[in-house]
């Protein structure tokens, strides 16, 4: 399993030029390495908390365990904040929420 970060150009983003002075930022900055590698942290110190809300409910207990997380982190930090990108796909990965994060123990 791997987590990746990248800059997506949404309809409601910003113009050309903000858009390619971001990309150009996070390449530059190593910024998608920097969010992988504060990703694996923040898993790590989640996954006894995963496994419990998966113990107690599967998979459905999960998802709604990260879409919780991801809401919390929208509502502090908005929608560009890593961890609330990070959550988002972690609630929206069918594998990682029926089990596949038991590989990372």
């Amino acid at each position: 399993m791997t987590v990746q970060f990248e800059i997506v150009h949404s309809k409601h983003g910003v113009d050309r030029k903000t858009l390619a002075d971001v990309r150009y930022h996070f390449q530059e900055l190593k910024l998608g390495k920097y969010y992988e590698s504060e990703a694996n942290v923040e898993l790590f110190d989640r996954l006894a908390a995963i496994q419990m809300y998966f113990d107690a409910g599967g998979e459905e207990a999960v998802q709604a365990y990260l879409g919780t997380e991801h809401r919390s982190c929208l509502a502090k930090r908005g929608p560009n904040y890593w961890r609330t990108a990070f959550y988002l796909g972690l609630s929206r990965s069918d594998s990682f929420c029926s089990g596949a994060f038991q590989q990372l123990v």
